[in-house]
C-alpha cells in the first residue's frame, strides 16, 4: 500500500539511533511507515501520494510539552 504523504529533501531527526538523521519519510494514515534516503522513499510514491519538498528544512519529533526550550535541542 502506497503512503498517503511523503516528505523529501529534509533534515529529519529520528529518535532511533540507526536512523539518527534521514532525508525522507513516508506517512500512511497518520503514522510513519518508512524512513530513509530520498531514493528509498521516492520508490514508494504512487499516483495518489502527496509529495512535500522540505527544501532542506529540519523536522523534529512532536513535542507535547508546550513549555519547552527548543534552543536546548542540538540539531546538525
Amino acid at each position: 500500500m502506497a503512503p498517503d504523504t511523503v516528505y523529501l529533501n529534509g533534515q529529519i531527526y529520528c529518535v532511533v539511533p540507526r536512523y539518527r538523521y534521514v532525508k525522507a519519510v513516508a506517512v500512511k494514515e497518520g503514522k510513519f511507515v518508512a524512513v530513509g534516503s530520498n531514493a528509498e522513499i521516492k520508490s514508494l510514491i504512487s499516483q495518489t501520494t502527496e509529495v512535500v519538498d522540505l527544501k532542506g528544512k529540519t523536522v523534529l519529533p512532536g513535542m507535547h510539552d508546550m513549555h519547552i526550550h527548543a534552543y536546548l535541542f542540538h540539531v546538525k
